[in-house]
C-alpha cells in the first residue's frame, strides 16, 4: 500500500498492526512541491519503506526489513528530474527489529539501527548514528558525527571529500572529526578501501580521550582528510582497518 502525506502540517501515521508492505512518503507525492510538515510514521511487521520529509520526523520502521529515508523528495530541476533535498530538519530514524537501511537527512539527526543487521549512513548534518545489535555497517556523513556499532561486527566506513574547489559525491564522508564510541579491536573493523590511501599514510595519535585516525600528508590522495577518534581505545591491530 502506498501512503501519500504531508499538507506542510503535523502528520501522524500508525502502521504498526499492518501486516502488508507500506510505502509512505511523508512529504506528498514524489514530485510536489517542498513540504515543511512534522511527521510520525510508525511502520508496520511487513517490509515498509518510507521517506521522511522536510520537518522534524519521527521514523519508526518496525519489525520488517525496512528502507528509511530522513529526507523528502523536491523536484527543483528545470528538466524535471527529482532531486534529493538536504534542507530538512533533525530527524529521529529508528529501524526496530530486521535488517534495515536507513539513511540519514540533511539535519542533526539520531539514526538506530535495532536489532538486525542494519545498514546506516549520515548524511550532512552532525548526526548519532548506532547500530545496535547485529552486524552493522555504518557510514558517516558530511558532519562530525558520533557512531557506535552496538553488538556484533560491525564495518566503519569512510570516504572523506575531495579537496576544497571540487564537487564532492553525495556518497563521501566529510572532513570533520568523527568519533566512534565502542570500536572493538579484533572484532570491528573500519573500511577507508574508498579512500585510496596507503596503509603507511595513516597517522596515529593517542589525544588522551582515545586514539585518533588521520591522514595529514597523503601522497596517493592529498584530498584526503577527516579525523576518526576511536574513544577509549589507544590501541589497534593490523586487521582492524581495511585499505583495499
Amino acid at each position: 500500500m502506498a501512503l501519500k502525506i504531508g499538507s506542510g502540517g503535523f502528520d501522524f501515521i500508525d502502521l504498526s498492526r499492518s501486516t502488508e508492505p507500506n510505502t509512505v512518503y511523508a512529504n506528498g507525492y514524489p514530485d510536489t512541491a517542498l513540504e515543511l510538515g512534522n511527521n510520525v510514521v510508525l511502520g508496520g511487521s511487513a517490509d515498509d519503506s518510507i521517506r521522511g520529509g522536510f520537518g522534524h520526523d519521527l521514523i519508526i520502521g518496525g519489525q520488517g526489513d525496512d528502507v528509511i529515508f530522513g529526507y523528502g523528495i523536491v523536484n527543483a530541476s528545470p528538466t524535471g528530474q527529482l532531486q534529493s533535498g538536504r534542507l530538512d530538519l533533525s530527524d529521529f530514524l529508528s529501524g526496530g527489529a530486521g535488517d534495515d537501511l536507513i539513511v540519514a537527512g540533511g539535519g542533526d539527526d539520531l539514526v538506530l539501527g535495532g536489532t538486525g543487521n542494519d545498514a546506516l549512513r549520515g548524511d550532512q548534518g552532525n548526526d548519532f548514528i548506532a547500530g545496535g545489535s547485529g552486524d552493522d555497517f555504518l557510514r558517516s556523513g558530511a558532519g562530525s558525527d558520533i557512531l557506535v556499532g552496538g553488538c556484533g561486527s560491525d564495518v566503519f566506513y569512510y570516504n572523506f571529500y575531495p579537496a576544497p574547489g571540487t564537487i564532492p559525491s553525495e556518497n563521501d564522508a566529510s572532513g570533520g572529526r568523527d568519533v566512534i564510541l565502542d570500536f572493538h579491536s579484533c572484532t570491528d573493523q573500519i573500511d577507508l578501501s574508498g579512500l585510496g590511501v596507503a596503509r603507511d599514510e595513516l597517522e596515529l595519535t593517542d589525544i588522551g580521550t582515545g586514539l585518533l585516525l588521520s591522514f595529514p600528508n597523503s601522497i596517493l590522495n592529498p584530498a584526503a582528510r577527516g579525523e576518526i577518534e576511536l574513544r577509549g581505545l589507544h590501541h589497534i591491530g593490523e586487521g582492524d582497518i581495511i585499505f583495499s
